[in-house]
């Protein structure tokens, strides 16, 4: 626990195993985490934080075990006894004698099941020789090609040939067997039909000379397409599963697999990368840091994708959706009628992309909503407040309705605050809701700054408010912990 001056127990800052082990306890860390601060979100619950862990309070070997093996563990905060923030170990910047190093989650650095979607090539790969017609047997030849690869031998033709002649004009036909003229499987039959009922071509072709041509798939020409999933198992078993769709233009079906396994064979691990360069020379070395970035589980909502398109409830589509996910789990979803859309198509959406858009569709009386990840990796979601519950004073000191100031790693995001310092106020004539007060704002999302500083973002606005400091001399808050 960090301690204040007065020996108060302000917060702790404790570092668990990754979720998909054991979760066993590592250490607790927050009389060493320099820095430490985290944001809390009314769409998105517990978000980001960061600290920085310095060789002036952790030998070599400790920063190198951390760096090493922490990476995806669980670190959660705890103040006056009371869980105030979790996620995960996200990203390390290792910086010792003088050289930078990066391990990441980062999906475009690290990724273990992988799906590569395409669009398939609009014409085949041809080699083209002497060309001619034979009119008589309604047939193409090509002395350098062999047209087995695209031969219909049952059921509807699955290619077809276009073909422009010396003088511009074009014919075209669907591909039939193919024969032997001089080289084996040098010809092919076409076909005015797909069925391949009626010989002959589509476009004038008599008496005349083709210089070029292009064979393609009759259903699959232009046809969006995607490979299988593959997943690196033990990667996933370690981690967790985070899932990767990359999307490419024009491409033959084996090559987006090969991608798509060269892929996954580079980006299975979150592996240590050096950053820049290096340097010889004499000149003293500062302490190694390791800055850490962490994020709250609702960022594991976009570790896996949404694949169909479903209409349904605000909340029975999130409940859907939560229920995709690997590491959260519903807490309690309020009930909201409207109907909401999940689109996957062209492109499968990512969860958590899905259930923010669900989030800020609000209601059919447009009203707020807000939703989030909080302890215990549980998902809440609701309508905002309609009514005051905490005053800004005049020195700024953010105070509940009693006029007691707040305790700055306690406060969550998602409440009405009415400034007494504010011009006018009072709610317009007609209207019975809080949110048409002059005075009042949404604060959308909170920060704390170890040991004892709070800033709130109010909605549609740029800057945070800074809840000063001074509210720990007028609150009695004992200070926290000195670096």
């Amino acid at each position: 626990m960090a301690e204040s001056a007065g020996g108060g127990v302000i917060y702790s800052l404790d570092v668990y195993q990754r979720p998909v082990t054991t979760g066993g306890h590592m250490g607790n860390y927050a009389d060493v985490a320099q820095r430490w601060q985290r944001t809390i979100a009314a769409v998105g619950g517990y978000r980001v934080g960061s600290f920085t862990l310095s060789e002036e309070d952790l030998t070599l070997a400790e920063l190198d075990w951390f760096y090493d093996e922490y990476l995806g563990g669980q670190v959660k905060e705890q103040a006056y006894m009371q869980p105030t923030w979790e996620g995960l170990l996200y990203e390390f910047r290792y910086v010792k004698g003088g050289r930078e190093y990066r391990r990441t989650l980062d999906p475009e650095w690290w990724h273990n099941r992988v799906k590569v979607a395409y669009t398939y090539p609009d014409t085949e790969d041809t080699e083209q020789g002497a060309l001619t017609y034979n009119p008589a047997a309604n047939s193409f030849q090509d002395a350098g090609q062999v047209f087995t690869d695209w031969q219909r031998l049952a059921g509807d033709a699955t290619y077809q040939i276009s073909v422009t002649n010396s003088d511009g004009t074009n014919a075209w036909a669907f591909l039939g067997a193919a024969f032997t003229t001089t080289n084996a499987n040098d010809s092919v039959y076409v076909w005015t039909d797909v069925e391949c009922a009626t010989a002959g071509w589509n476009g004038e072709v008599t008496a005349k000379t083709p210089s070029t041509y292009a064979i393609s798939g009759v259903a699959t020409a232009g046809a969006r397409q995607t490979t299988a999933w593959s997943g690196n198992t033990d990667s996933s078993g370690e981690y967790g599963e985070m899932e990767f769709l990359i999307t490419l233009g024009g491409t033959a079906p084996e090559l987006a697999t090969a991608l798509r396994d060269k892929e996954l064979v580079e980006c299975a691990w979150p592996r240590s990368r050096k950053l820049g360069g290096g340097s010889m020379g004499e000149g003293r070395v500062a302490p190694a840091t390791l800055e850490v970035s962490c994020v709250g589980f609702w960022a594991t909502l976009n570790w896996q994708y949404r694949e169909t398109s479903r209409v349904a409830t605000a909340s029975a589509l999130l409940t859907t959706l939560i229920g995709l996910t690997e590491f959260v789990t519903v807490g309690r979803i309020d009930t909201n009628n409207m109907r909401v859309k999940v689109a996957c198509e062209p492109e499968p959406i990512r969860l958590g992309d899905a259930i923010e858009q669900i989030i800020l569709a609000g209601d059919l009386s447009g009203n707020v909503w807000q939703g989030g990840v909080y302890d215990g990796r549980k998902f809440f979601y609701e309508a905002a407040p309609t009514t005051v519950e905490y005053y800004e004073l005049e020195d700024g000191m953010l105070c509940d309705l009693a006029r007691v100031p707040v305790l700055p790693p306690l406060m969550r995001p998602g409440f009405l605050l009415r400034d007494l310092s504010a011009p006018g106020g009072g709610e317009p004539t007609g209207t019975a809701t809080a949110w048409d007060d002059p005075a009042v704002a949404y604060v959308d999302e909170v920060k704390f700054i170890a040991p004892n500083t709070l800033e709130y973002h109010l909605l549609e606005e740029e800057e945070s408010t800074t809840a000063l400091e001074r509210m720990i001399e007028r609150g009695g808050i004992m200070p926290g912990p000195h670096y």
